[in-house]
């Protein structure tokens, strides 16, 4: 694990989880979309370079939901919505075909649509809720398969997310 931490695509990591952190402080809805879709795109890469195909490609499907989520207005949120979980159901099942190889393979897919349902509030609070729960499969997933630094990422997501939680309720 420490000849790991030296190994470039770490970087990659690293800048996720910065982008990450971040996303979950937001205040806004789009600008919290907005760092998650970089932080999941790094993730996805970092996740498929390492081994872990169903996770990157759960992560990726997560970005592009993230993308849509900033491309949409508020507004216009309720009138997208069939699509935008129809295009996530059916990206997670081509992802589901390829990649999946055990059933903890399905955990991040099965987070990913889960989150796709929670991306639909305006409220940032409830898709911090829906985050800090689809955490623990994510979490499941990389210590099944002996993604040891993915795992910490999960923890310090999950931690970032009960902050943000803890002081919007202040």
């Amino acid at each position: 694990m420490i000849t790991e931490l030296f190994h470039p695509i770490t970087a990659v990591l690293a800048v996720s989880i910065a982008l990450a952190f971040i996303s979950v402080q937001m205040k806004t809805r789009r600008r919290m979309m907005g760092a998650k879709l970089g932080a999941d795109i790094l993730y996805g890469v970092y996740l498929t370079a390492i081994g872990g195909l169903s996770g990157g490609l759960a992560s990726l499907i997560a970005a592009c939901g993230s993308l849509t989520q900033v491309l949409t207005p508020e507004h216009k949120l309720g009138s997208t919505l069939m699509l935008r979980i129809l295009m996530a159901i059916m990206l997670s099942l081509a992802a589901m075909l390829v990649s999946v190889r055990s059933p903890d393979d399905l955990l991040p897919i099965l987070a990913v649509v889960f989150c796709r349902f929670v991306e639909i509030q305006k409220d940032p609070q409830r898709i911090r809720y829906g985050f800090f729960l689809s955490a623990f499969p994510w979490l499941f997933y990389n210590y099944s398969n002996g993604f040891y630094w993915p795992m910490a990422y999960n923890i310090v997501i999950a931690t970032s997310l009960l902050i943000a939680i803890i002081l919007s309720l202040i």
